[in-house]
């Protein structure tokens, strides 16, 4: 699956770079990313993406806050 990506990232001129970083820095050390490697350590997060999105709904709302469709 990864090799798959990784050759469709090559063959267009524009993520060509991409794919070189992507096998320089990840492809190396997929027991540190891969889930499949992480099982034993039960973490599972993706803090970095809620804080992300966090950002940009303050941003798109201006600070002001909104009930979620959940909660109303």
């Amino acid at each position: 699956m990864l090799n798959c990506l990784l050759d469709e990232l090559e063959e267009d001129k524009e993520t060509k770079d991409f794919a070189t970083y992507l096998q320089k820095y990840y492809v190396p050390r997929t027991e540190q990313w891969a889930y499949c490697f992480r099982k034993q350590s039960r973490i599972n997060t993706n803090m970095h993406v809620k804080s992300f999105h966090k950002i940009i709904k303050h941003i798109y709302l201006e600070g002001k806050r909104r009930k979620e469709f959940i909660n109303v």
